[in-house]
């Protein structure tokens, strides 16, 4: 029973980042901000529908936009909105719980395992305050895989790799579309800061 209860779980997590790629897909199409900064890093229309790019605005109605498509408890499952806690300015010292949306006012990155599995979402920051100090921020650990065993674009490079047996190693996730878009698709970006062994034995296993 175990079993089949975590295997409707991982099914129905799927569902949920799926559907929330299919909204900032949608939300991509309806920011002008967003296609602008795209355009400034040079990436073209046929890389936005290859890598599944997509955005959110910095605006709270989204967060009700998402709740009222997908369930909450599921969103913050996956690690898309988060919850938090403000003291209320009063005698009374209570406090009040809201929640949040992690991704916001940013450009939207899936990030796919190497069989092609959405696993969670990359964020890269549209401004430089509030929520968007942080440049880049990302779900996937939340979905309890470790960011330094991902390769972003390993599911697009597989199959490139595999015949030239070559593979190009970038930092991040721009460098990674980059290069897929000069012709360089057996390119990948490693998650994590470091390369540790694990990451090698990965490699090995998924680039033979």
């Amino acid at each position: 029973f175990i079993k089949y209860l975590r295997i409707f779980m991982k099914l129905s997590l799927s569902k949920v980042l799926q559907n929330a790629c299919l909204i900032y897909q949608e939300e991509l199409k309806n920011s002008a901000e967003a296609q602008m900064y795209l355009k400034s890093r040079g990436v073209n229309e046929e890389s936005i529908v290859k890598f599944r790019l997509g955005s959110a605005p910095d605006d709270y109605s989204f967060l009700e936009k998402l709740c009222s498509q997908i369930d909450r408890d599921l969103l913050k499952q996956v690690g898309l909105i988060g919850n938090a806690s403000y003291e209320l300015i009063d005698t009374t010292k209570k406090y009040r719980n809201f929640y949040y949306h992690r991704l916001n006012h940013r450009i939207i990155i899936p990030l796919f395992n190497s069989g092609g599995e959405l696993i969670g979402f990359g964020g890269r920051a549209l401004c430089n305050k509030g929520s968007c100090i942080a440049r880049y921020v990302d779900t996937a650990w939340k979905n309890g895989f470790n960011r330094r065993e991902i390769f972003y674009g390993a599911h697009l490079a597989l199959e490139n790799a595999r015949e030239t047996k070559e593979l190009y190693m970038f930092e991040g996730y721009f460098d990674v579309i980059m290069a897929h878009q000069s012709g360089l698709s057996n390119s990948v970006a490693l998650l994590g800061t470091l390369l540790e062994k694990k990451g090698f034995d990965i490699l090995r296993k998924v680039f033979p």
